[in-house]
């Protein structure tokens, strides 16, 4: 702010104008005489003086002048972040995202150039704005929401995209935050070369460990949601590598506690040997209380980038539905009413092996009686219930997971009823077990029944087979893994010690035979009798005891084998069944689903089956089967409708639905099966089927995405019954086959260009304040002296009050 005169007469007319003045007053001096000396008053003259001089002051035109400097024009910079799941890779524990968006905080905090105006944007597969009120505001971060999750980076295509948000004024420059990790390297550094004709720079800021020699990633591990005690549970790791080609590696399950510890190893360690890219590992384990959360883990390699992603947790839950055993017991033995704990209580031939099947409290066993030519159910009590005997419905059949026939003939048995347990094992998955004894195998009439084709073993027709006399002392096969029902303590040496001391048993049905490839002999007695054989026939398992179990024959399995009392035999038992039972989790299921593979990839098809059963557990297809997509968590987009599964051909839709893709929740329904179709609808001509083709691409990065299929059995408007499948889908996305970092690429980009290599918060903060200040013109304003009020009450104030100081002295 500043003062200036601008009078509006040029100095010569002012200089004409005083003389003028100056050559009157003295004219009229000279004609008036002096004044009188009443006048001459020093004080007047200069108040008079100071009248004149006042107005004389508009004719030099004193003008105060105002000067605001011009606003300072933004120089646009536009920051890139590579926002794909190669960027999660931790360096020294902290991830390559993470790098770079301290790189951005802390230039940020050492910017004194007002005109660096910052607009963020990430790319990946596609490019797009990070949103923000105010992105120079500390109390706000755009990046706190933002996770690196794209499975594909496309850096050539995201610049293209970026020319398109410069606006009315190209950027003073672009900085690329990037690993360098991109599917379009070709041809991105002839589109530098475009940036630098625009005179726009693209810097870059390299993030990752480029020194790095190799790393290994556990990315996924499928389990299933739940499973029985005992039963052996399948795992798929899946890993992916690079760098540590033919190097060997170890997996490890670990059982943990709720509070995350350790607790053991649920099984051996499998080893691994490593191929760079995406693989695939099975490693199976027994289920037991302490086995429902698992750490997966591989130790890393002295040469791996980081060790933080060779782990991953999985849980499964143990489904503890009752199995229900239905045990058939020959033996002639009567049964007895003693009196204990001052009441009655009911033994017989049974009460052992029923005993030591329900101390578990996931069994339930009910109990049969075969002597004496008819089929009796014994009551809870112990008691014969003689209006009860054996299933009367191959449905009350159904309710049932494993039948145990203990000395027991064919001929008790209807033709209907061998026809239920055949179809009951094949097509339910049921487990049948055949123990020994006079009225068992070929003795009891068993020898080319069908029943015989269920077993293990094979038998020889029409022979009394039954030897009472023979002592056998079995030999167990330790080959090799124990099969699990030898799992009788824990403690691994112990155990097979405990195997070993396998009891001798009286008597033995010594025609037995093994030729099934799939059969295995577990003891083996004289002359290769298999003394204990299991095996698997459809769904189901089986096995067969060519001894008795029951009193006098197997008194030392009984009583002696584990240090005088029957915790072996008991446990042993147990054992047996959850193994007989292991595929029948859903034999009492109305409608029974399954897929053809455990696991897809995008671009495949899914063969889903649907198997409905009506009230006498027959296969039927008067159901209508709905089914439905759901997502199994949040890490899908819900935002976008659609599922990863394209609309099946041929299958109605419902009004007022398009589009490719089958949507969350949409029903849809299965078709009947049929012969005379091609493909998976010809598949044993019953039942329901249809294929679902995987979309291509995924739209979620993570490499495994689950989801759930529900699927309800329709009679009309009654459901019938309802399960779900889960499904999961594992792709190896472009972006972490090879997630080393190229630094190199984005040095030959930032050359090309014109910019430069920005390596910490110190270089960025230095590219923005290099950056040159613009302002605009400045703002003047000229505010005229004389036009103000103050001046003209000065010159009224001093005139009236050299009026009255001559009134005073008589002067007017």
């Amino acid at each position: 702010m500043n003062l200036e005169l601008l009078p509006q007469l040029s100095p010569r007319t002012l200089l004409s104008l005083f003389a003028v003045l100056a050559v009157a007053a003295i004219g009229v001096r000279l004609m008036w005489g002096p004044p009188a000396q009443i006048a001459r008053r020093t004080g007047l003259v200069i108040l008079r003086c100071l009248v004149v001089l006042l107005l004389l002051i508009p004719l030099f035109n004193p003008v105060q002048v105002s000067e605001t400097p011009g606003h300072v024009e933004h120089n646009d910079v536009l920051y890139m972040l590579d926002e794909s799941e190669s960027m999660n890779m931790v360096n020294d524990e902290q991830s390559r995202w993470d790098q770079a968006i301290g790189i951005i905080r802390d230039a940020k905090a050492k910017t004194t150039n007002l005109s660096a105006n910052t607009k963020s944007f990430r790319f990946g597969s596609r490019l797009s704005a990070i949103e923000s009120r105010d992105q120079n505001s500390a109390s706000e971060d755009p990046f706190d929401a933002i996770k690196p999750t794209s499975s594909d980076t496309r850096l050539r295509m995201a610049l293209q995209q970026i020319t398109s948000r410069f606006g009315r004024a190209r950027p003073a420059s672009v900085v690329v935050f990037s690993d360098g990790r991109v599917r379009d390297s070709d041809g991105i550094e002839e589109l530098a070369k475009h940036f630098a004709e625009l005179n726009v720079p693209i810097h870059v800021a390299p993030v990752g460990d480029a020194e790095s020699r190799g790393d290994l990633a556990i990315i996924a591990a499928v389990i299933p949601e739940s499973v029985r005690r005992h039963s052996r549970v399948e795992v798929q790791v899946f890993t992916r590598s690079y760098g540590l080609d033919e190097q060997r590696a170890e997996l490890h399950l670990t059982a943990l506690d709720r509070d995350g510890n350790p607790l053991r190893a649920v099984t051996t360690p499998q080893p691994l040997t490593l191929r760079d890219g995406f693989q695939s590992h099975r490693v199976s384990f027994r289920a037991d209380e302490d086995t429902q959360r698992l750490l997966i883990h591989i130790p890393p390699n002295d040469r791996e980038t980081t060790s933080q992603n060779n782990s991953i947790e999985a849980t499964t839950f143990i489904d503890h539905t009752k199995i229900r055993v239905l045990y058939v017991e020959g033996s002639p033995q009567r049964i007895q009413a003693i009196r204990q704990d001052n009441k009655i209580v009911y033994r017989g031939a049974h009460t052992e092996l029923q005993e030591a099947l329900v101390a578990d409290n996931d069994i339930e066993c009910v109990v049969v009686s075969g002597g004496g030519g008819m089929l009796t159910r014994i009551a809870n009590d112990g008691s014969p219930d003689i209006e009860r005997g054996f299933a009367t419905s191959s449905a009350e059949l159904a309710a049932f997971d494993v039948l145990i026939l203990s000395n027991v003939s064919r001929e008790v048995f209807t033709e209907e009823q061998i026809d239920w347990i055949t179809s009951w094992v094949s097509r339910r998955g049921a487990g049948l077990c055949m123990l020994g004894g006079p009225n068992s195998f070929s003795a009891g009439g068993w020898a080319g029944t069908a029943i015989e084709t269920i077993l293990p073993v094979t038998m020889q027709e029409a022979k009394f087979d039954w030897d009472p006399g023979a002592v056998v002392q079995g030999t167990v096969d330790l080959s090799g893994t124990l099969h699990p029902i030898w799992h009788l303590v824990s403690a691994a040496k112990t155990n097979r010690r405990i195997v070993e001391q396998f009891p001798v048993f009286d008597g033995v049905n010594e025609s037995l035979r093994v030729n099934d490839p799939l059969a295995t002999t577990l003891v083996s007695g004289p002359d290769d009798t298999p003394v204990l054989s299991v095996g698997r026939y459809g769904k189901g398992r089986s096995a067969a005891m060519a001894t008795a179990i029951t009193e006098p024959w197997a008194r030392a399995f009984l009583n002696e084998w584990g240090e005088g009392d029957d915790r072996y035999f008991a446990k042993f038992w147990r054992n047996m069944v959850y193994w007989l039972a292991e595929d029948s989790t859903i034999g009492r299921r109305r409608l029974i689903a399954s897929h053809d593979k455990q696991y897809y990839k995008p671009g495949e098809t899914m063969t889903l089956r649907a198997v409905g059963y009506d009230e006498g557990a027959k296969v039927t297809q008067d159901y209508r089967i709905v089914a439905m997509i759901e997502p199994k968590s949040a890490a899908f987009d819900l935002n976008n409708y659609d599922s990863p599964f394209r609309w099946p051909n041929g299958v109605q839709r419902e009004e007022g639905m398009e589009g490719p893709m089958i949507m969350w929740g949409e029903e849809f329904e299965l078709p009947r099966a049929n012969a005379d179709t091609d493909g998976p609808l010809g598949v044993e001509n019953e039942g329901y089927a249809i294929e679902l083709q995987i979309n291509d691409a995924m739209l979620n990065a993570s490499a495994n995405e689950g989801l759930r299929i529900e699927l309800t059995a329709m009679d009309g408007q009654t459901q019938v019954d309802s399960t779900s499948l889960d499904v999961h889908i594992l792709h190896d996305p472009f972006e972490l086959q090879n997630p080393f970092p190229d630094h190199d690429l984005l040095q030959r980009l930032a050359a090309a260009s014109g910019g430069s290599v920005i390596h910490d918060s110190d270089d960025l903060a230095a590219v923005l304040n290099d950056l040159d200040v613009k302002r605009g013109p400045p703002v003047v304003r000229k505010s005229p002296l004389w036009s103000t009020w103050w001046l003209w009450a000065l010159i009224v104030g001093m005139l009236t009050t050299e009026w009255f100081w001559r009134r005073s002295m008589g002067l007017a």
